[in-house]
């Protein structure tokens, strides 16, 4: 089903933005290790052929990771690179204009100009931004060898690496600072360890901002030597309050008067917000803006600081640190809580994925839920919705209505319809029960698979009881009015399950031997005037005891061996 593609990708992604903040998290001052992971999952995640990571320095474009590349064509690129930015390049353009590039085709665009193209093969390319402060500090760039134009959803991963990717150069610069700068070692030191606290939670608190914001606004206001800090949400029309430290229960009641709000010019949060920019007041009382003298005063604020998170561009929130004396904010601490806010911006992103995923859990939950029992559901919801080829042992049922041709020709369609409305419900209730899967409706028929999806050592005698429930069921009672007989093959035998199918068309089904042999024993049973027949490969596997009478050994189209037939006396 197409479900299973679009979970399997958003698991790859959440897996993938976890496991570059681990590399981030554990390889403080090292950038190539970083880069480097970023490069090998957006190739592999955009479906691109090559993927390189650039960084601008010096006012030069300099390529620190590739992947995908061949040794000519890394030659090529060296040869090119360095290179000041212009509109030659897609990562120039980039750079240029802080935005994404999209090239559907550099054959035909006007301004692309780099031989590149040529010497490595690629048609189309999409390239994003690595933002520090609104301004590129360098790009990230996927390549195909097709003129094809990149999804949304891999445009969103691509920034979320870029996001990463900033994280790791604001870590990397905080180390080298510490290298550097003896003086500060203990501030530069507690900044790194915060910092990494933070994306640590943020690994490990899939589908939770409270905890990251909370730490945020710990770090935040510890770091800062401030009063009070808070984290806020803007979900395009109101403000909204989302981890704070360091209010009194005055200071909560107000707020919460005051939010959710849309922003205005009367909270540092909503100018930060309003302007898309740091804002920082050197004292609250004598700025003609601020309006909120009683929360000042309750508070004790004078002086106080406002960091935007933003999102391609756009306000989601930001982060607010005050001080109780009328004094600035130095630079390193301002610098401190951009990193914050971009940590906050990843773990917005992180739930945002996993709600996804669970999104989509909760639809296949629902989808299998229609064809199988609810443990089985959840068993297959608990292994990601991602059913992979296996080979296995198991029983197959297969069950097929006599006469079923006839009765349609007899009757009108409407009456058919509720006829089998009836009759299924009816009969996949003990398959439910028995723990079988309906692999498959065939018009009236059904095949019904024991111990795959989920195993079950029993699978022998609950297709064996299933049967004859199906059989009581059916013989006890008319549908629609009209009296039916079922008949029924049960075979044992190595079977392969999986998901088959192609492109976005797939289905879980099952193949084999056994599969076959039951419906030929379905057919089978026209010949010896019986309901259930049974292969001998199923009757040496039951613990129970059930009324089987052996017909012996059986010649069977297609097959070249006899089969030990029985039949269940029902």
């Amino acid at each position: 089903m197409d479900l299973n593609k679009d979970l399997e990708e958003l698991l790859a992604q959440q897996s993938a933005t976890g496991a570059i903040l681990d590399v981030i998290s554990s390889s403080p001052g090292e950038l190539q290790p970083v880069f480097d992971m970023i490069a090998r999952s957006a190739k592999q995640l955009c479906h691109a052929r090559f993927c390189a990571v650039y960084q601008l320095k010096d006012e030069l474009i300099h390529l620190a990771a590739s992947r995908g590349i061949s040794a000519s064509g890394l030659k090529a690129f060296k040869q090119d690179f360095p290179r000041v930015p212009n509109r030659e390049t897609a990562v120039g353009r980039v750079i240029l204009t802080a935005d994404i590039v999209q090239i559907s085709d550099v054959r035909t665009d006007g301004d692309y100009a780099s031989p590149l193209f040529k010497t490595i093969n690629f048609r189309s390319v999409l390239a994003v931004p690595i933002l520090r402060s609104g301004r590129p500090v360098g790009g990230i760039a996927v390549l195909r060898s097709v003129a094809k134009p990149f999804p949304e959803r891999q445009i969103e991963l691509l920034k979320t690496f870029a996001d990463q990717a900033s994280i790791a150069i604001e870590n990397t610069r905080l180390f080298q600072q510490i290298n550097s700068n003896n003086r500060d070692l203990t501030e530069a030191l507690a900044y790194q360890t915060a910092t990494s606290e933070v994306l640590r939670l943020i690994a490990g608190s899939a589908g939770e901002l409270q905890p990251v914001f909370n730490l945020i606004a710990q770090n935040a206001k510890k770091l800062c030597h401030g009063e009070f800090s808070g984290v806020f949400q803007f979900d395009g029309e109101l403000i909204h309050l989302g981890g704070h430290h360091g209010l009194t229960t005055k200071g909560i009641e107000e707020y919460r008067k005051l939010l959710p709000r849309p922003p205005s010019r009367e909270l540092a949060i909503g100018r930060a917000i309003l302007d898309r920019a740091i804002v920082h007041i050197d004292d609250v009382e004598s700025d003609p803006e601020y309006a909120l003298g009683l929360l000042a005063r309750i508070s004790n604020m004078r002086s106080i600081v406002a960091v935007p998170m933003l999102r391609a561009g756009k306000p989601v929130g930001g982060i607010v640190v005050w001080r109780s004396v009328a004094e600035p904010f130095p630079a390193n601490q301002i610098e401190l809580l951009k990193t914050f806010a971009d940590q906050a911006m990843i773990a917005i992103e992180s739930v945002r994925l996993f709600r996804e995923v669970n999104r989509q859990l909760v639809v296949i939950r629902e989808v299998f839920g229609k064809y199988v029992p609810e443990d089985i559901a959840e068993a297959i919801v608990a292994g990601k919705g991602n059913i992979e080829p296996i080979q296995t042992m198991a029983t197959v049922l297969y069950t097929d209505l006599e006469d079923f041709t006839g009765l349609v020709e007899s009757m009108p369609p409407d009456r058919v319809v509720q006829m089998l409305n009836e009759y299924f419900p009816a009969v996949i209730e003990p398959i439910n029960r028995h723990g079988g899967v309906v692999n498959q409706f065939q018009g009236d028929a059904m095949l019904v698979t024991f111990n795959v999806p989920v195993e079950d050592r029993r699978h022998a005698d609950q297709a064996v009881a299933t049967a004859r429930e199906i059989v009581d069921v059916v013989n006890g009672r008319s549908f629609a009015g009209i009296s039916l007989r079922t008949r029924i093959g049960i075979s044992t035998g190595s079977v392969i399950a999986g998901n088959v199918g192609s492109g976005d068309r797939i289905n879980y089904t099952v193949h084999g031997d056994a599969v076959n042999l039951a419906a030929r024993l379905e057919q089978l049973n026209k010949t010896y005037d019986t309901l259930v027949l049974v292969s001998g490969n199923t009757v040496s596997l039951l613990r129970d005891t059930y009324p089987l009478e052996r017909i012996g050994e059986v010649e069977i189209r297609g097959k070249q061996n006899s089969v030990d037939l029985f039949q269940l006396v029902t």
